[in-house]
């Protein structure tokens, strides 16, 4: 199980990190679906707007900039490109023009570009903080840490309180394997700005491999900026069921369910906690189905719905999911010995 757990946990953590990687390049919409279709008619609208404003300036290159932010957010990439590209031909000595053709290159995974046009800019203005954190973020990507330090190092002399450049240091450190040294630059990342979701998870993540109660207040932390946050909420479900108290796991689990239906480590995990610690195998079947259902290649659910039907005394749907189990993977070893056992059975 906690094998699975760990697994799991990385999972996670590749998601936080790249969304600290996307925070400055990409706007993120967590809104409902009338939200959404709200604000793309706001787009379209504005898009509208702009559009006559060229007609009568054509040569106004804040126009083809704003514009070509539009066409960003709608991930309409050729026309963004276009856009500033008439922008940086009205105004070429504009960074800002071509910052933002650098979140086009990044938001259209052409990065080495993006990288490449983030370096000329740093390098014509060092001292441009904006720059030098995009650049920085993309450094770390490429695990050119050294060269990451140096432009973070950089920002901190202009702006010693820059809570994204301390935030940014403590993804190298951690990825380095200095946790003491990432908990530090985390904590003063938070200390200048205690708003900032990410460095709460972050923190609760670091903790939680110590197995360190301390994990819970940073999950929690995260959770009163936004109570809607998944990832905070499945991490915290997940130390609370590493420590033995599963009423809080489940009730941690059944949150999340009621955020996001269709998150398959929330029913296998729920599924786990009745299977093992209830002894609930009928509810544990029921979640455990419902993981795959969410993603039909989960492997380790298929093999503990098996599971569950052999201690339900239902072999013959156990000898299914085993079986469907070494087809994707014939080496499944839990897998072959539920089957042995069957046959002992039978």
């Amino acid at each position: 199980m906690l094998s699975v757990l760990i697994c799991i946990m990385k999972k996670i953590t590749l998601i936080i990190v790249t969304g600290a990687m996307l925070l400055s390049f990409v706007a993120c919409n967590n809104s409902n679906d009338n939200s959404n279709i709200d604000s793309r008619k706001k787009e379209i609208d504005s898009i509208t707007i702009i559009t006559q404003k060229i007609k009568e300036d054509t040569l106004n290159a804040d126009l083809y900039h704003t514009r070509s932010h539009l066409y960003l957010d709608k991930k309409n990439f050729n026309k963004a490109l276009r856009d500033i590209g008439k922008a940086i031909q009205y105004a070429p000595d504009n960074d800002n023009h071509l910052v933002l053709l650098s979140d086009i290159y990044y938001a259209s995974e052409s990065y080495e570009n993006a990288r490449g046009l983030l370096k000329r800019i740093h390098k014509n203005n060092p001292d441009n903080i904006v720059t030098s954190l995009k650049l920085a973020k993309l450094e770390i990507a490429y695990r050119h840490y050294e060269e990451a330090h140096r432009l973070l190092n950089s920002v901190l002399k202009i702006d010693e309180k820059n809570y994204v450049a301390y935030d940014l240091k403590g993804i190298i450190y951690k990825e380095q394997g200095k946790k003491d040294l990432a908990i530090e630059s985390f904590k003063k990342s938070l200390m200048y700005n205690d708003k900032y979701e990410d460095v709460y998870i972050q923190l609760g993540m670091l903790y939680s491999e110590k197995n360190d109660a301390d994990a819970i207040d940073y999950f929690k932390g995260a959770l009163n900026i936004n109570s809607d946050n998944v990832n905070a909420l499945y991490l915290l479900g997940v130390f609370y069921q590493k420590n033995y108290d599963m009423d809080k796991a489940e009730e941690t689990y059944k949150k999340i369910i009621a955020l996001d239906s269709a998150n398959q480590y929330a029913y296998y995990n729920l599924g786990y906690i009745n299977l093992v610690f209830h002894e609930d195998f009928e509810k544990a079947i029921v979640l455990f189905k419902k993981a795959i259902e969410v993603d039909s290649n989960y492997l380790e659910a298929y093999y503990n719905l098996g599971y569950s039907y052999e201690l339900n005394s239902d072999f013959i749907n156990a000898r299914i999911y085993y079986k469907k189990v070494l087809k994707m993977d014939k080496d499944y070893q839990k897998a072959i010995e539920g089957l042995s056992r069957l046959d002992n059975v039978m």
